[in-house]
C-alpha cells in the first residue's frame, strides 16, 4: 500500500484579516483524494490576543494491519472521510501563554474496533466530536525550561440505523500536564495524562 501526495499553501497578511489556505492532493493506485485546509485569523483590538477560524478537511485510508490481520482485519473496510472546524482565542498573559478553543470533527465511515465481533468495522453513519480546549504553557518558569497543562472536553455522538448514540472509545475528556527541567546536556520530562469516562461496548 503506497501513495504519493502533493501540496500547496498561500498565506496573505492583512491588517484587517489575515489567512492561510492550502490543498494537497494524494495519489493511490486507484484513486485521487483531494484535501484542503483554511484558516482566517486576526488581531483582537485593544486585547493583545489573535482569534482564529479554521476548516479543513480529511481522509484515511485503513491501515494494512486493519484491512489484512489474520484475526482482525476486513480488506471491504472503506476510508475515513472527515470535516473539521475550529474557532479558538490566543493570549500571552506575562510569561504564559494561553488559548481557548471550540472544535467540531464530523467523520464518515469512521473505522473502530467491535469487541463483540473482534474485528475491525466501518461505523455506519456520521460520528461527531465536539467541545473545548483550554490550554496554557510557558517556557523558562520556576526552574523549568517547559511547563504546559490542557484539558479538552468531548461530547462524541454517533448517527446511525438505530439513531443517535454516543460513541464508542472516546472519553468525555482528557487532561495532560507536561513538565521538562533541563540541565545541560541532560533533560528530564514528565507527563501527567487523566482520561475520562468511556464506552467500550455498545
Amino acid at each position: 500500500q503506497t501513495n504519493t501526495g502533493m501540496y500547496m499553501a498561500a498565506t496573505n497578511l492583512n491588517e484587517v484579516l489575515s489567512w492561510t489556505a492550502g490543498g494537497r492532493v494524494d495519489f493511490y493506485r486507484n484513486k485521487n483524494v483531494p484535501t484542503v485546509t483554511l484558516s482566517l485569523f486576526r488581531d483582537v483590538p485593544g486585547a493583545d490576543a489573535i482569534a482564529r477560524l479554521s476548516y479543513r478537511t480529511g481522509h484515511r485510508e485503513p491501515s494494512l494491519f486493519e484491512r489484512f490481520d489474520g484475526f482482525s482485519g476486513d480488506p471491504t473496510l472503506s476510508a475515513e472521510e472527515s470535516n473539521s472546524y475550529q474557532a479558538s482565542v490566543e493570549k500571552k498573559i506575562g510569561d504564559v501563554s494561553v488559548k481557548a478553543a471550540y472544535f467540531l470533527h464530523e467523520i464518515r465511515n469512521r473505522i473502530d474496533y467491535n469487541f463483540t465481533t473482534s474485528k475491525y468495522e466501518n461505523i455506519p453513519g456520521l460520528t461527531t466530536s465536539k467541545g473545548y480546549q483550554l490550554a496554557a504553557y510557558a517556557q523558562d518558569i520556576l526552574w523549568l525550561s517547559w511547563l504546559s497543562t490542557g484539558y479538552t472536553y468531548y461530547d462524541a455522538k454517533t448517527q446511525g440505523s438505530s439513531g443517535v448514540t454516543r460513541s464508542l472509545l472516546v472519553p468525555d475528556h482528557k487532561w495532560t500536564v507536561t513538565a521538562v527541567l533541563t540541565s545541560d546536556p541532560f533533560s528530564l520530562g514528565f507527563t501527567y495524562i487523566e482520561v475520562g469516562q468511556r464506552m467500550d461496548f455498545g
